[in-house]
């Protein structure tokens, strides 16, 4: 498993941080798990939940860009820009998206996570 990760980190590309994001939440939910060693399963609808969170501060919170292709934005950005605007969020994205529900999580994991060997 680590050597998988280590090549995909060292041999992806390099336009967007979904790796970064992916490694963070690996992490994360490593050390929110008891994880015994045996194969661990971890559902795409689990990664997606976290990547919202991960890029809906980045975008609405903090207004953070990346340095990425301003004609062709990440997917997951671009899902966000679409149900959430590009206007400065003032509200806790807790608080956002429990009263609007606005944006879906199988959206993200069905738009992000295409294995495109082109790529």
């Amino acid at each position: 498993m680590h050597q998988l990760f280590t090549s995909i980190v060292s041999k992806g590309a390099k336009s967007n941080t979904y790796k970064f994001a992916l490694a963070k939440f690996l992490l994360d939910y490593s050390k929110s798990q008891k994880l015994k060693e045996q194969d661990y399963k971890i559902s795409y609808n689990e990664i997606a939940t976290k990547f919202l969170e991960y890029y809906w501060f980045q975008e609405c919170k903090y207004k953070f860009k990346q340095d990425f292709n301003k004609d062709k934005v990440p997917v997951v950005i671009g899902i966000i820009q679409k149900h959430c605007g590009t206007e400065y969020i003032s509200d806790s994205y807790e608080n956002y998206f429990h009263s609007l529900h606005l944006l879906k999580v199988e959206r993200i994991r069905e738009n992000s996570f295409v294995y495109n060997p082109n790529s």
